[in-house]
C-alpha cells in the first residue's frame, strides 16, 4: 500500500478499485451502497497488502416469514421477497413452516413477518409497500 499512498490518495485508490471491480460485478447503483462498496473493496485490498484494518460490524437483518405453508403465506413471502429487492436491501430471509416455532415465538395467526427476532405482523398478507414501510422503520 506504500507504493500506491505515494501515487495515490485513498479516495482515488477507492474510486480505481470500485471501477475495475464494477465492470465485471453486480453493483447496486445507490450512491449510499456504493460508497460501502468502495469501503469494503478498499479494506480487502488493505488486507491482501497485509496492512491492518478495522472489521466492519455488518448489520445484515434476519426476515422470517412465519406460516403452514398455505397460499396466504406463499403470497406475503413473496411480497417481503419483492420488498427487499425494490429497497435493494441485504439480508437473511427465510421461510419457517415449523408450528412449534410459531408456537414459541407466540404467533396464533399466520402468515406472520418476524424481522430480527421482533414479530411485526400476524394474520395478514401485507401487500409490498406495507412490508418496505415496516422494514425501513427497523
Amino acid at each position: 500500500m506504500a507504493k500506491f499512498k505515494n501515487e495515490l490518495s485513498e479516495t482515488e485508490l477507492k474510486e480505481r478499485l470500485f471501477q475495475r471491480l464494477k465492470a465485471e460485478n453486480y453493483i447496486p447503483t445507490k450512491p449510499e451502497i456504493e460508497n460501502e462498496y468502495k469501503e469494503a473493496f478498499l479494506r480487502e485490498f488493505k488486507k491482501y497488502l497485509g496492512e491492518p484494518v478495522e472489521e466492519e460490524v455488518i448489520t445484515m437483518k434476519k426476515i422470517q416469514v412465519f406460516g403452514p405453508g398455505c397460499p396466504r403465506c406463499h403470497a406475503l413471502f413473496e411480497n417481503v421477497q419483492r420488498a427487499v429487492a425494490e429497497l435493494e436491501m441485504e439480508g437473511e430471509l427465510e421461510k419457517v413452516t415449523d408450528i412449534i416455532a410459531m408456537a414459541k415465538k407466540g404467533i396464533l395467526g399466520s402468515p406472520a413477518l418476524v424481522v430480527d427476532g421482533r414479530v411485526k405482523s400476524t394474520g395478514k398478507v401485507l401487500s409490498v409497500e406495507e412490508v418496505k414501510r415496516l422494514l425501513q422503520k427497523e
